[in-house]
């Protein structure tokens, strides 16, 4: 239930304000998670499900046309791969503002 409220949350937010408050929501995550491997996990999912699920409603809405000439651009032969790619990245970006947020609230 956590990662759906949050994956929404950083989805609505990220209209109004700038693509690093994923890392914000996602450092409360990990501050607020009870186990280590809770916080990581927790941060990965909702890093790169936030990213790809607003980028693939990108993607079929009018966006086509830049996500293929952006994998061009890179190498890639498919608009897909450079989508898990960028949502790859912020799903790393998740998970280590989660693990700071764990650090900050250890729990010995």
């Amino acid at each position: 239930m956590k990662i759906i409220v949050s994956v929404v949350l950083i989805i609505t937010i990220s209209h109004f304000l700038p693509w690093w408050t994923l890392s914000i929501i996602t450092l409360i995550i990990g501050y607020n998670s009870t186990k280590e491997i809770e916080a990581l996990i927790n941060g990965l999912i909702i890093g790169f499900l936030s990213w790809f699920l607003v980028l693939i409603y990108m993607l079929y809405n009018g966006g086509d046309n830049i996500f293929y000439k952006m994998s061009l651009v890179l190498n890639m032969k498919n608009p897909i791969l450079l989508i898990i790619f960028s949502s790859a990245l912020s799903g790393l970006l998740g998970l280590i503002s989660s693990w700071t947020g764990w650090q900050f609230n250890k729990r010995n």
